[in-house]
């Protein structure tokens, strides 16, 4: 194949996956290569030649094939046919068959390139306003500029094309190039054509309608697909068909406007006189169904987008089909239960539709039966009976009253068609007609209903959809409106005693100092935590939470947090236990995450419950699993809002006048991180004031005492790193790059407090000339700076061989991503300290790098 075609592999990858049939003959007609379309298109393996080619075109059409085709050979110009080619099921469709010769340096021909295109669809005439073509023309749109640029096989590819397409430069908007279709289709040759402006082809206004389209194009970043464009050219006004599409260089700026038209003269022309033929057929009354049912299609589509209530418009549809399809019309839709609810039921004689809505009160449908409404939803396949026989009345009957009920209706003939969106079945449509109108159904009534069910399932989708975004849109406003109160809430202490501070600071005594810095210090934190649980949701949206598992103990890690927060328990009069004694004795956990989990679940128990209740903590194993409950006596859960607990952003009591602060991000982290560790998470609650029990179970994967002695050796390490990280500073040289005065001077503070020496740069440049004369022991840095950044600062160091060349170093950031973060590592960086600065934190980070050091 490759010898055959003479190009790259990406070439024949995009001729093998194009959805025409793609064929290449020798200048005799003799196939030489044609792509897997045609094999799944027949069906068959064997090779392909002319002789077999002709066994699946039809027997009337051969004649005519091999007529076009020796005019092609004799003229040596492009071969068009339409044809019928039998399908793989034996179906006929038709077909437009399209070659063109490529010929050799002496103007030779050495092959046909050719497509082979189903074009039944436009010639079907009650389909004639959709056709639908699949053509080369996107894939060409989208990969032309790059494939010229990089084979010269494609360029003739592209000549031979019957499509013109062309390249403009994005700033003058100027052609850079057409090709041979482009130049038979304008009129003029290329030499005249590159360099040119629309403003030197085409008349003025013509030439302004095409540039403020190309102008669009290249602003809006999108394909652009123009059906219908008129234009002036040498042989007269004609109809093309242009998609146009920006090409971008490796910076993102656009560079040139690409484009592909075809020539739609003559369809258009097609489309007109068969859509003549359609009008005269239909005032002719020479196909009176066939006008019924398309005007019906009409209404019904028109009622099916009119509103996005879609049980009204459901009411509605049932209404249009009685009595123009249908004597009955019954639509079902799907409950999230899995049963089947009525949404409308029509009939001319609104007395039968009461006695019908009464019936089914009386007599529900079967939703295990092997036909009907049941068995259409469940299957998701249609059901017509033309003829609805005694027999099936009887076996349908609950009992003697109901047959006769049904036989007293007349029931005639039966279509069940599903109400179906992008595949999934919501529902489904019932058509009846009755004895009185003597009707019956046939495949063209079933096509017809399953296209109504098809277009109704669309309609109530997007109903849905747009109920969803709606609710999504409420949610969000919410959530953005409980975000700014609990923001402003602390930020409005923090600075109205920063405000005190500043300007009373003389006139206050120390008791009314410490009152001020204890409340800016509680509501910062308060901050910090709010900010923290936002980028845990960013981080969990991108699929980019960090997980670290190592060995953890359970019973530690909720004994820790039950005294950390026994004092808040305290001060609310809530009684705090914990029951460790089911405990495993280690678990392989992230003790970070997990300590996250249970902080979450103890600090909400406390928080939801008022004085005089109790918080139970409960760790528990069984088998395999090991979990931890939560159980308190406070507000409980509503049942209706039990199912969205977990769900981001959403809140119970979301209103300005809630008791409770907080973003309602806490439990949707929970969950997450839960099963991240492939485990689960349960809430439980009877009800309001009934208190709630949050239950999580996680695997128990691990036991500390199968550690090998290297992984003890770790453990070891860093236990003993962690308990030295709390020692001092003390005559540990630093150096501390911060552009931030107010930020170098806390930092600077919280650092000689600890004992430290500290020399300060305010950037880049300053800190390189203070390493000049002075060898710290370890470089503190801000990452976010002007000029130069802290990661630039610490790439270039780690570069260049000097006496710093190795000093370990500690990032500032507020950049906390886990991206940022590698980017971190991999500039040279040991580890980091995330803004704002915590000042134990930062002593640890520094004291635990040191000691790392020291031990490897």
């Amino acid at each position: 194949m490759k010898k055959i075609l003479g190009t790259t592999e990406e070439f024949q990858q995009l001729l093998a996956t194009m959805p025409q049939i793609v064929f290449i003959s020798d200048p005799q007609w003799n196939i030489l290569y044609i792509n897997e379309r045609w094999y799944e298109y027949t069906g068959t393996s064997l090779s392909i030649n002319l002789d077999n080619m002709f066994e699946f075109t039809h027997p009337d059409d051969i004649e005519l094939i091999l007529k076009s085709w020796k005019l092609a050979k004799s003229t040596e110009t492009h071969w068009l046919q339409e044809y019928r080619l039998r399908r793989h099921d034996g179906v006929y469709h038709w077909h437009l068959g399209c070659s063109a010769p490529e010929k050799d340096a002496h103007g030779q021909i050495k092959r046909w390139i050719g497509t082979i295109t189903d074009i039944e669809e436009q010639k079907k005439i009650e389909e004639i306003l959709k056709i639908t073509k699949e053509s080369l023309e996107q894939k060409v749109t989208e990969r032309t500029l790059e494939l010229t640029q990089t084979n010269a096989f494609l360029d003739t590819v592209i000549e031979n094309i019957p499509n013109m397409i062309f390249v403009k430069d994005a700033e003058h908007l100027k052609f850079v190039r057409f090709n041979r279709a482009g130049e038979d289709l304008i009129g003029i040759g290329r030499e005249h054509l590159i360099g040119k402006s629309d403003y030197d082809l085409f008349p003025s206004d013509q030439a302004e309608a095409f540039q403020a389209k190309d102008r669009a194009v290249i602003a809006g970043k999108t394909l652009v697909d123009i059906s219908e464009e008129p234009i002036s050219t040498q042989t007269g006004m004609r109809t093309l068909h242009t998609k146009k599409l920006p090409v971008y260089d490796s910076a993102g700026v656009p560079r040139y406007l690409l484009g592909i038209s075809e020539d739609v003269t003559e369809l258009k022309k097609l489309e007109k006189e068969r859509l003549l033929f359609i009008e005269e057929r239909i005032s002719k009354k020479e196909d009176e169904r066939t006008s019924k049912r398309f005007k019906f299609l009409s209404e019904a589509s028109a009622q099916l987008g009119s509103t996005l209530d879609y049980e009204l418009t459901l009411i509605n549809l049932t209404n249009l089909s009685v009595p123009a399809i249908a004597d009955w019309c019954a639509v079902e839709l799907l409950q999230p239960d899995g049963s089947l609810k009525q949404i409308a039921v029509a009939h001319q004689n609104p007395e039968k539709i009461k006695w019908a809505w009464e019936l089914l009160g009386k007599y529900p449908p079967d939703p295990n039966a092997t036909f009907g409404s049941a068995n259409v939803v469940r299957t998701g396949r249609s059901e017509m009976l033309s003829e609805i026989s005694f027999d099936l009345l009887k076996a349908s009957a609950i009992n003697q009253e109901h047959l006769n009920l049904l036989q007293s209706i007349g029931l005639r003939s039966c279509i069940c068609a599903p109400i179906r969106a992008r595949g999934k079945v919501l529902g489904a449509l019932t058509l009846v007609t009755t004895e009185e109108s003597k009707r019956s159904f046939t495949q063209t009534d079933l096509h017809l209903a399953e296209e109504i069910g098809e277009r109704a399932g669309a309609a109530v989708e997007n109903a849905q959809l747009y109920k969803e975004a709606r609710n999504l849109n409420r949610i969000k406003d919410e959530f953005l409106a409980t975000l700014s109160h609990e923001l402003r809430t602390p930020l409005n202490v923090i600075l109205g005693h920063a405000e005190i501070l500043k300007s009373e600071y003389n006139d206050l005594d120390r008791a009314q100092i410490k009152s001020s810095v204890e409340a800016i210090f509680r509501n910062a934190k308060t901050q910090t935590g709010l900010i923290a649980d936002l980028l845990d949701v960013s981080s969990i949206i991108t699929g980019k939470v960090s997980y670290k598992p190592t060995q953890v103990v359970p019973a530690d890690t909720v004994t820790n947090i039950v005294n950390s927060l026994q004092n808040t328990a305290e001060a609310k009069g809530i009684i705090l236990v914990s029951d460790t004694s089911q405990s495993p004795e280690a678990v392989l956990a992230d003790p970070t995450r997990l300590h996250q989990i249970i902080w979450n679940l103890i600090s909400n128990a406390v928080k939801f419950t008022p004085q005089g209740g109790r918080v139970t903590v409960k760790v528990n194993r069984e088998l395999s699993q090991w979990g931890i409950a939560v159980t308190d006596t406070g507000r409980g859960i509503d049942p209706d809002f039990l199912p969205y607990v977990f769900d981001r952003f959403r809140q119970e009591d979301s209103s300005t006048t809630r008791k409770y602060g907080g973003l309602g991000l806490g439990l949707s982290i929970v969950r997450h991180l839960v099963e991240m560790h492939g485990g689960i998470v349960q809430a439980l609650s009877k009800g309001k004031d009934q208190g709630a029990t949050f239950q999580i179970t996680l695997p128990m994967t691990g036991q500390i005492s199968k550690l090998n002695p290297d992984q003890k050796k770790e453990i070891l390490v860093e236990t003993l790193i962690e308990q030295k990280a709390k020692a001092e500073l003390k005559n540990i040289k630093i150096l501390l790059v911060e552009d931030s005065e107010d930020s170098r001077m806390l930092i600077k503070l919280i650092l000689n407090r600890a004992g430290a020496y500290v020399v300060e740069a305010e950037s880049a440049n300053e800190a390189r000339a203070k390493l000049a004369s002075f060898t710290p022991d370890i470089i503190v840095s801000d990452v976010g700076m002007p000029e130069e950044s802290g990661i630039e600062f610490i790439k270039a160091l780690r570069e260049k061989k000097s006496t710093a060349q190795n000093i370990p170093a500690i990032a500032l950031t507020a950049y906390v991503r886990k991206e940022e973060k590698d980017t971190i590592v991999k500039a040279g960086f040991q580890t980091h300290v995330s803004k704002p600065v915590s000042s134990q934190l930062l002593l640890n980070e520094i004291q635990a790098l040191l000691q790392k050091i020291n031990f490897y």
